[in-house]
């Protein structure tokens, strides 16, 4: 069997790029600030998925090259399939807990209705708004799965009180 030996600027190859990777992955799932998770203009916004779909990739694409081309290219592919929906739910999950932990019930209004044909999923979709401090907030889309709201119906939210952008209508909220 030949074994290839490694120079000293692949060993730190694998170490730079093994680093990195490991950082973004802890970043996304343990220390991902709400600002970025819950921004909704800007590159923050972005952030999330550059890096599942660009920097976790590239990153296990160039370490795993070193040792074989074709095992990179699949294992950067994988990485992305894994990565993405565990990201999503785990987002789910602590956006769940941070709400039961230290949510505050307001009232607010469905902002936004429409009926969405994307995907074919054939649902109806709805925004919020609603007011904490004088400052007035909107929510992320929502699905109506019921087809239970309209415009300018008064809907009582439950939202974080340490990052209002982190919301939902209640209602959706205890029927998870």
């Amino acid at each position: 069997m030949n074994k290839k030996h490694l120079s000293t600027t692949e060993w730190l190859t694998i170490i730079g790029f093994s680093s990195v990777c490991l950082s973004i992955i802890l970043f996304m799932f343990v220390f991902i600030p709400e600002s970025v998770l819950y921004a909704k203009e800007g590159i923050l916004r972005w952030l999330p998925i550059i890096l599942i779909f660009g920097g976790i990739p590239i990153s296990i694409y160039k370490v795993v090259s070193i040792f074989h081309a074709q095992a990179a290219k699949a294992l950067a592919f994988g990485s992305i399939l894994i990565i993405g929906p565990l990201f999503g739910f785990q987002s789910g999950k602590n956006e769940k807990i941070a709400l039961d932990k230290d949510g505050v019930i307001t009232t607010g209004y469905i902002s936004k209705k429409w009926y969405s044909t994307v995907n074919k999923k054939n649902e109806w979709l709805v925004k919020t708004k609603f007011k904490v401090d004088s400052v007035w907030y909107e929510s992320f889309t929502q699905t109506d799965k019921e087809n239970i709201y309209e415009e300018n119906q008064e809907v009582e939210i439950i939202y974080s009180k340490r990052n209002p952008e982190l919301n939902q209508i209640y209602a959706l909220f205890i029927n998870e």
